[in-house]
C-alpha cells in the first residue's frame, strides 16, 4: 500500500506532462518568431555577428537577407520573418568606425504582425538573454519597457538592452548592441 501512495503521485505527474524541470519549461521559447533569429547561440549577438567585426563578417551572418543600404560607415538588411506582406520583418543596421572598419553599433527593429506576438517575442528573447548574460537591469522609459546587460561577447565587453513599446497599436522591439 505504501509503494501504491509513493507512486501515484509520481504517475499523476508524468501523465500530466509535467517534466518537474521548470527551468527547462521557463526557456522554452513560445513565440512564431524566435526562431527566425540567432540569439541563443553563444558565440555572438545574433548568429555569429559581434562587436569589432570587419563588415564582410557581419554580411556572412544576412546570407539570405535583404541588403537595404551600404556605405563604407555602416550596412543595413531586412529579414522577413513571416507572412504577412505589411509587417513580418526585422531591420538590421551595423555602424562601423570609420578608422578602422570594425562594428561598434548595432540595431534591430522587429515588427511582427501584432502587439500581442510582439510582447510573446520580447518574453523569449528577455528569457534568452536573462539566461545567457544573467537576469538584466529593468529599464522603462515613456511608452518603453526593456532591459539592459554588460556582458563579454565573443571576447568583447558589450552593452546590450532589449525594449518593447507599449504605446504604439503595432508590435515593436528594439534590440540594441554597442561597444561597452
Amino acid at each position: 500500500m505504501k509503494k501504491l501512495l509513493f507512486a501515484l503521485p509520481l504517475c499523476l505527474l508524468m501523465a500530466c506532462g509535467g517534466s518537474g524541470d521548470s527551468k527547462a519549461d521557463e526557456n522554452t521559447a513560445k513565440s512564431e518568431y524566435f526562431e527566425k533569429f540567432k540569439f541563443a547561440e553563444d558565440k555572438g549577438l545574433e548568429g555569429s555577428v559581434a562587436m569589432g567585426q570587419t563588415m564582410d563578417q557581419v554580411k556572412k551572418n544576412h546570407a539570405g537577407d535583404e541588403l537595404t543600404d551600404s556605405d563604407s560607415e555602416y550596412v543595413s538588411f531586412e529579414r522577413r520573418i513571416g507572412a504577412d506582406p505589411d509587417w513580418d520583418y526585422a531591420s538590421y543596421y551595423y555602424s562601423f568606425d570609420s578608422e578602422t572598419g570594425k562594428l561598434t553599433y548595432s540595431t534591430i527593429d522587429i515588427y511582427p504582425k501584432d502587439k500581442k506576438s510582439a510582447e510573446v517575442l520580447y518574453d523569449d528573447i528577455l528569457n534568452t538573454f536573462n539566461t545567457r548574460f544573467s537576469k538584466g537591469k529593468a529599464m522603462n522609459s515613456d511608452g518603453w519597457v526593456g532591459s539592459e546587460w554588460v556582458a563579454n561577447v565573443a571576447g568583447v565587453p558589450t552593452y546590450i538592452s532589449i525594449e518593447r513599446s507599449t504605446k504604439e497599436d503595432y508590435g515593436w522591439i528594439l534590440v540594441t548592441f554597442s561597444e561597452e
